[in-house]
């Protein structure tokens, strides 16, 4: 009972540190969704908008896993942390990255797949909305990989107390995809595509910033994918899975509404 009681405090702590990055996280997708409305609805045509609406419940999908991911192997790293199991910490935060560039694979292709076979038809059967979609799912691609691998090692930042660099990353994404909203879309006229490409290429920049601690070897987490014990994926998903339930509900009910 001492030790479930003990692992309960630890899981709860670990639930309020992350916290902040949450908020930092629902505050870039929200300033994201701001600037894509600006640029789509007076450089682009209300159809552009109707894309971009389109796109947001398979965004809130994408938003639903990474979340589930990143806040359930926190916290199972932090309990390894704080019982000083240095292998079986190393052994989660190999497995979410594993775990994020496989999911990232996935989706990676059904998006190229989706917009290049116009394969949209399940979201809208506008016929002038559908290339635009299309386009917008082929920009999009570009940045499923750093959508879920950025946001888990913000998780970790977060961890880490590396609440500065957490920021930096976070202002990197808006600066630059409001740079390449305008080169894109004002300049360029590359429509929903160079909208999507912004946003995407914002999402690297953020992964950029965000994975610099970890490049240049001042974390104690290392990423090793040799001999993964993939029985933690069952923790990670089952912890994580909570703090994920409320975007998987908006990913049905924007799928609904549409």
């Amino acid at each position: 009972m001492e030790t479930q009681s003990a692992n309960a405090k630890i899981v709860t702590k670990l639930m309020f540190r992350l916290l902040p990055v949450q908020v930092v996280l629902a505050a870039v997708t929200a300033v994201s969704g701001l600037v894509s409305s600006y640029f789509a609805s007076n450089f682009i045509g209300v159809a552009a908008m109707s894309a971009v609406g389109l796109y947001n419940p398979v965004n809130m999908l994408l938003t639903a896993i990474s979340l589930m991911l990143s806040s359930g192997a926190a916290v199972c790293i932090g309990k390894y942390l704080g019982r000083n199991q240095p292998e079986k910490m190393q052994n989660v935060f190999s497995l979410s990255l594993v775990l994020c560039v496989l999911i990232g694979c996935v989706f990676t292709v059904l998006f190229l797949l989706l917009g290049f076979f116009d394969l949209t038809g399940f979201l809208t059967r506008d016929e002038a909305v559908r290339p635009l979609l299309d386009r917008y799912f082929l920009g999009q691609a570009v940045g499923v990989l750093p959508l879920l691998l950025g946001n888990q090692l913000m998780a970790y930042l977060s961890l880490e107390n590396q609440g500065r660099l957490t920021l930096a990353a976070s202002l990197a994404y808006i600066f630059v995809n409001l740079a390449l909203d305008i080169l894109f879309v004002r300049v360029l006229h590359m429509g929903t595509f160079g909208l999507a490409l912004a946003s995407s290429l914002g999402l690297w920049a953020m992964l950029g910033v965000g994975s610099w601690r970890y490049l240049s070897g001042r974390s104690e987490l290392r990423c090793a994918v040799k001999q993964l014990d993939w029985r933690e994926i069952g923790p990670i998903v089952g912890i994580g899975i909570s703090g994920a339930l409320s975007n998987a509900y908006q990913t049905a009910r924007g799928l609904i509404v549409n």
